[in-house]
């Protein structure tokens, strides 16, 4: 990686440690085995309370092509308004992976039905890889683990979605006492079901329309 760092290249930085910091635009002016100078325009070293040497430092380069990013340490204190800064030579670049995981909550009106079923069954908690699991909550009613429910789920008055499930938990449901909370283990979806499972959960809510600014200065003069 000693080519890393070349004279003109440009990179981005973020010194210090919190989430927020200032990301600026730099330019490698100088570039040894130890540490890298880079010119970062805009960049006031006066308007950090301890800009000392040790302060950590974040940067993305390219490097053969592809993003990179490392982290680094000050080279030095810097007391005085410059332009420049010195940061150690990183250790390590690590290729720059783009995935991220996400996290998608949805409320819809849930009915159910429990179909005739053997009254002695195993109750199997565990949720396997090909099933997912959704919430019920106010359910006035408690269900042993383990058993299979008939799902019926909407959301704003949409067309309806139905799928079986199992009950893998049960407990009270923290915002009503008298009634229960359960965890449902839902197995493979169909290619519907899929469809129309995503297009109820990522559907924008309905906006109502702006107001006719004439049609309000009419009701004005009305009054």
């Amino acid at each position: 990686m000693d080519n890393s760092f070349l004279v003109g290249q440009i990179l981005e930085i973020t010194i210090g440690e919190k989430v927020d910091n200032k990301l600026y635009r730099a330019q490698v002016t100088q570039a040894d085995r130890r540490n890298v100078v880079l010119h970062v325009p805009g960049f006031d070293p006066l308007r950090f309370v301890d800009l000392l040497k040790g302060t950590a430092v974040s940067l993305r380069t390219h490097w053969r092509g592809k993003p990179h990013v490392g982290a680094a340490r000050l080279a030095q204190h810097f007391k005085d308004s410059s332009p420049y800064v010195v940061i150690q030579r990183p250790e390590r670049l690590d290729p720059v992976e783009r995935c991220a995981s996400a996290r998608i909550e949805a409320d819809f009106e849930v009915e159910y039905t429990a179909p005739e079923q053997r009254l002695i069954r195993e109750a199997d908690r565990t949720v396997r890889l090909e099933e997912g699991r959704i919430r019920l909550y106010g359910v006035p009613e408690p269900f042993d683990v383990g058993t299979m429910l008939h799902l019926s789920a909407r959301r704003d008055g949409g067309r309806p979605i139905r799928f079986e499930g199992r009950v893998v938990h049960v407990s009270k449901d923290p915002d009503d006492p008298s009634r229960y909370e359960m965890a449902v283990a839902v197995g493979t979806l169909g290619a519907d079901q899929k469809e129309a499972l995503l297009d109820a959960v990522l559907r924008r809510e309905e906006e109502e329309p702006p107001a006719d600014p004439g049609l309000l200065e009419r009701d004005c003069d009305d009054r």
